[in-house]
């Protein structure tokens, strides 16, 4: 289910994908047996792809938003995917509920906790989590890829999953963006320092797919972090 008016959905509809280059690496990298978190996980985009390749691996997809919900979960029901794992919660460095709200913007489903100078059009009250603390209740035992595009929350929700990281060492990948983390008050640097510590490496993804290393640190982009 997608709306062809907005971006995301006219990308899809049109091209297959939104996120194209992004997509090319998932596709070389994900093995069948992997486990995929899917954190922001919006209308599926990421989540589908993942599953369809995790033959007999999990997506556990981790979306808040009532309203993307409903379109999350109809998606996966339409592809008939069984290895999808939704968690209606947010995730955090911190176990709170908060007002989450749902930007007004070209790009459908977006939604932030750290709204800025942002037009809100609709506010929820949502549960936030810590990944550290909720992911031994899915029963799995391994976490091999980490997507994170969270409006902003990017940096405590990757506090709340230090654990997890710093012992199954997953490839995670981070939409890093100046406005948004500017909005919740820290810096692009706070997030190349987090993974540093736990001694990954930052890659740009390249025009086929292919990891290049990130020599600078990006305003905009998705940042693949590997461990060493």
């Amino acid at each position: 289910v997608i709306d062809r008016s907005r971006s995301m959905g006219a990308a899809i509809f049109w091209t297959g994908f939104h996120e194209f280059r992004e997509f090319l690496f998932l596709h070389r990298y994900l093995k069948k047996d992997m486990v995929f978190v899917d954190i922001g996980a919006n209308q599926g985009e990421y989540a589908l792809f993942a599953a369809k390749r995790l033959v007999n691996g999990t997506v556990v997809a981790f979306e808040p938003l009532p309203s993307i919900l409903k379109v999350l979960r109809k998606n996966i029901h339409l592809n008939q995917y069984k290895n999808i794992l939704v968690v209606e919660k947010g995730l955090s460095d911190k176990e709170q509920s908060i007002t989450i709200h749902e930007v007004d913007d070209v790009h459908e489903g977006l939604a932030t906790i750290f709204l800025g100078d942002r037009v809100s059009k609709e506010s929820y009250e949502i549960q936030l989590v810590r990944l550290d603390d909720v992911f031994e209740k899915t029963g799995l035992t391994k976490i091999d890829f980490i997507k994170i595009d969270i409006e902003g929350a990017e940096l405590s929700a990757l506090k709340g999953s230090a654990e997890l990281i710093n012992r199954h060492k997953p490839v995670v990948m981070v939409e890093i963006n100046e406005k948004t983390y500017q909005a919740a008050g820290y810096k692009i640097q706070d997030v190349f320092d987090f993974f540093y510590q736990f001694g990954y490496s930052p890659f740009t993804i390249g025009s086929r797919g292919k990891l290049v290393s990130c020599k600078n640190l990006p305003v905009f982009a998705n940042i693949v972090f590997m461990h060493k």
